[in-house]
């Protein structure tokens, strides 16, 4: 049990890693239905945030309640 939670925890931190990684970018990818895509901070900022918070309260979910 323990060693899954423990995964659980590596996982939430390499979400966050990349998260800041993203930010630092000004790009991050984004999963839409079957496909995916880059968002950029400078074309699309509203949807290149949202995304930033959607991954940054995964990491936060996989730390704490996995």
């Amino acid at each position: 049990m323990n060693e899954h939670m423990t995964a659980f925890k590596i996982l939430g931190f390499a979400v966050f890693a990349y998260t800041v990684y993203a930010i630092i970018q000004g790009r991050i990818y984004t999963k839409s239905g079957a496909g995916g895509g880059i968002v950029s901070k400078d074309e699309s900022p509203d949807a290149f945030w949202l995304t930033v918070a959607i991954y940054f309260g995964l990491s936060i979910a996989l730390c704490s309640i996995f």
